[in-house]
């Protein structure tokens, strides 16, 4: 009877050694995909804000265009007085219009 439940216990310890060198295994993979997921986010964020630095830029430039100047009180942006044809159709069909 004694050697049976030796032969138990050894087996049941095998079965969990075994099973303590999987999860290890699946833990350290856990880990790196986890790192990997850690690095595309920092990327993303990154590529965000400088969307938003772009963005906010733009907006900006887009701003200063709408302001009126000191001199006249008139915008800054081109008004057509119907004397120099219109630049865009005067340049013919674009790369996405073909």
């Amino acid at each position: 009877m004694e050697e049976t439940t030796t032969a138990a216990l050894t087996s049941r310890i095998d079965d969990l050694i075994a099973l303590c060198a999987t999860l290890a295994r699946e833990n350290q993979a856990l880990q790196k995909e986890q790192a990997a997921w850690r690095a595309e986010r920092a990327r993303l964020i990154e590529r965000n804000e400088l969307a938003k630095s772009k963005i906010d830029a733009m907006i900006g430039r887009l701003r200063s265009l709408d302001e009126p100047d000191a001199a006249g009180g008139q915008t800054n942006m081109a008004v057509g007085d119907g004397s120099a044809p219109d630049a865009v159709t005067e340049r013919g069909p674009t790369e996405h219009g073909r």
